[in-house]
């Protein structure tokens, strides 16, 4: 779920112009003798056509469709793997059930897209900074679904859109199998804006958003993209496998 601020016709063509055998142009010499000149035919070849070699087909990438058999939990980056200037601390952390789509969705839709997209299973984790003194965002909170298949985070992504309600789509920074920026601004009293970058990154049949809050002027986008990275560097770790058999 979104969230708001706090997925061979060359060949046949010369062989059709190639004169056929009874159509061979014969010319008759004259050879000059003592006897009477008598009529020797000769046969002048013909220039055999040249067919056209046909290019290859060229092959075709098989589509990876493993999976990564892994609790959502245990796909996201620990505080231990983010980057230690912030000095991050985890606040807060709760599953993502499914029973959740259907209680906020409605059972049919809730259903529906349960079955559409083969969701199993998600799991929220949220951090906060702990210094003031160096450019990280306030908040980062990443999010983690596991599908059945690797169509699980396309399928969420074209019913869900690529942005949350009022987030603004950013140039896609190319990420995992792929990838979605958006921003959101507000105008504080203090007249400056707080912002919200959303960064969903999809690898094999496993999607990860991550939010990062903070004040305009207080943290750079370089950052975020570098967790991400890491993000998806850890999920690429994984082992594949045929199949997904977790269940929360």
């Amino acid at each position: 779920m979104k969230k708001k601020p706090l997925i061979l016709l060359t060949a046949a063509f010369l062989a059709a112009c190639a004169p056929k055998p009874d159509e061979v142009e014969v010319t008759r010499v004259v050879v000059a003798t003592s006897e009477p000149a008598t009529a020797s035919p000769t046969v002048q070849p013909t220039e055999e056509p040249i067919a056209t070699p046909t290019p290859a087909p060229s092959p075709t990438a098989t589509p990876d469709i493993r999976v990564i058999n892994s609790a959502p939990r245990a796909v996201i980056l620990t505080k231990q793997e983010l980057p230690p200037e912030g000095k991050f601390y985890l606040y807060d952390e709760t599953p993502h059930r499914n029973s959740e789509i259907i209680a906020g969705w409605g059972a049919d839709q809730g259903a529906r897209y349960l079955d559409e997209s083969g969701r199993v299973d998600g799991w929220t984790i949220g951090y906060a900074r702990g210094t003031t003194t160096t450019r990280v965002p306030e908040t980062l909170e990443i999010n983690a679904i596991v599908y059945k298949s690797v169509d699980g985070p396309r399928i969420t992504e074209d019913v869900l859109g690529r942005c949350s309600e009022d987030w603004t789509p950013l140039e896609d920074p190319k990420i995992g199998d792929d990838s979605d920026l958006c921003i959101w601004r507000e105008m504080q009293p203090s007249g400056k804006n707080f912002i919200g970058y959303e960064l969903n990154v999809s690898i094999h049949n496993i999607r990860v958003q991550l939010w990062a809050f903070g004040f305009e002027d207080s943290f750079d986008l370089e950052w975020l993209l570098l967790v991400a990275q890491l993000q998806a560097d850890k999920i690429r770790a994984l082992p594949l496998s045929d199949s997904v058999t977790y269940a929360p």
